[in-house]
């Protein structure tokens, strides 16, 4: 998505606040560009912040149990794979 401009290795290794951009103006795109974010000087208020993480947690987590048993399901399929075929 973003070769040539930058490698799998730039993404990696990208520091926190930073992002790479990929924009589409006016029916153009544009060559894909870094950008740093900045705090916008306000107190960070931890109560909100605990509160974004536990909304996210009840929206996009699963319990440990479930994700065990997918991982040991999918190894099971994986090792029960004749590879010699």
């Amino acid at each position: 998505m973003f070769y040539p401009y930058f490698r799998d290795l730039d993404i990696k290794e990208l520091p926190n606040w930073q992002a790479y951009v990929r924009l589409r103006m006016e029916r153009k795109v544009i060559p894909p560009f870094n950008i740093e974010t900045i705090l916008d000087g306000a107190a960070c208020d931890n109560e909100v912040a605990e509160r974004i993480r536990e909304r996210s947690r009840r929206r996009h987590a699963k319990p440990v149990k479930q994700v065990e048993d997918e991982i040991a399901k999918m190894l099971e399929f994986i090792n029960n794979i004749d590879w010699e075929e």
